[in-house]
């Protein structure tokens, strides 16, 4: 493998197929990891699939040893874990990849964080210079990593780069977007009529594969030791994403309820949050709801309709994040909105029996 190759942790997932797809495509080698057994892509002459637990200490030295430059997305993205095991593997693994990378000489490293880190503001605008404070342990632990990387760990060699990813969704995905596409046939199901949105807190999603695009230009064309936002053109009210759901199952909502007021929103989801039994009852019940589906369609069942405690203000505050700072290196969105982008997520979904087709 040529030293200008690319090490690719979580390559099993949404955005790392992608991001081995498009490294390819523009011409780099690639070593592509995950945890044994991950569905990791097929080996070829510029691709090294290298299966590896980045909690075995001896693991990062192995996978650095012939690359030029790191993109780092394997986390634990599951926001309702506790911060001993989130730690482990979004921290500690972290920290210990990084330090072989500066041993083996890598001259890039590109650090997955989330747009979720930023304090809170009331503005719900979140530009790259506002305060990170991650009030959940998921984003501490990704809090953590940025200010190791950007300064605790000033590097000698390694230039850092930070993506900071608004809401992802795509192909692949079974976290957070992709609890959207079990709603529309949950609700066909049982209920028989679509309903639909308007208005809600306003929030900018993004693709899986802007995700990668954007990590591998800024592999090149990012400035050393910076942040960037990578969130789609478009901040969309909430009401509309569910709207958008509904219809890539080619449903129509046969009315269209106003949101409730953010005020009562963030009254509800506080203390739906608050009563844990009620909130573990309710994704129990859509568990249930779900499984009921899989059997009745023969699905594969990769998918889970689960709410998370820790994303319950996207449903009461705008959470938005200007990309301005990324369009100005010369990026630009293959879906610069959530309408764009579902509807051919949603078709993935159905070809690979991930959710019912109608």
């Amino acid at each position: 493998m040529a030293k200008d190759a690319v090490l690719v942790t979580g390559a099993a997932g949404s955005v790392g197929h992608f991001l081995v797809e498009h490294l390819l495509r523009a011409g780099y080698g690639v070593v592509a990891t995950d945890r044994p057994g991950s569905p990791l892509p097929a080996a070829g002459s510029s691709l090294l699939v290298q299966p590896e637990d980045l909690t075995d200490r001896s693991a990062p030295a192995r996978l650095v040893q012939d690359v030029g430059m790191v993109i780092h997305t394997a986390a634990l993205i599951d926001i309702g874990l506790p911060f001993e095991r989130l730690e482990a593997v979004n921290v500690t693994a972290t920290r210990e990849l990084f330090a072989a990378a500066e041993r083996a000489g890598v001259r890039r490293f590109v650090f997955f964080s989330s747009g979720s880190i930023y304090q809170k503001d009331p503005t719900g605008t979140y530009s790259e210079d506002k305060p990170i404070q991650g009030s959940n342990d998921y984003e501490r632990t990704k809090a953590m990593c940025e200010d190791y990387l950007l300064r605790e760990a000033r590097p000698k060699h390694a230039e850092v780069v930070v993506v900071r990813p608004s809401l992802i969704y795509g192909p692949r995905g079974k976290m957070l977007g992709a609890a959207l596409a079990c709603i529309p046939p949950i609700v066909h199901e049982h209920l028989r009529v679509q309903l639909g949105f308007s208005g809600g807190p306003r929030s900018n999603w993004v693709h899986a594969e802007d995700v990668a695009r954007a990590a591998v230009h800024l592999l090149e064309k990012g400035e050393a030791h910076e942040a960037y936002n990578v969130g789609d053109d478009d901040p969309i009210p909430f009401g509309e994403v569910v709207n958008v759901a509904v219809e890539a199952y080619g449903f129509r909502p046969a009315m269209r309820i106003p949101f409730p007021p953010l005020s009562l929103m963030r009254l509800l989801s506080t203390q739906l949050v608050k009563a844990g039994f009620l909130f573990d009852g309710l994704n129990r019940g859509f568990d249930a709801l779900w499984e009921r589906i899989c059997k009745k369609y023969d699905l594969r069942c990769e998918l889970h309709p689960k709410l998370d405690k820790e994303a319950m203000p996207y449903a009461y505050q705008d959470t938005i994040f200007p990309n301005e700072k990324l369009k100005k290196t010369g990026f630009s969105f293959q879906y610069p909105s959530f309408r764009d982008g579902f509807g051919p997520t949603v078709k993935w979904y159905q070809k690979e029996r991930w959710v019912p087709s109608y």
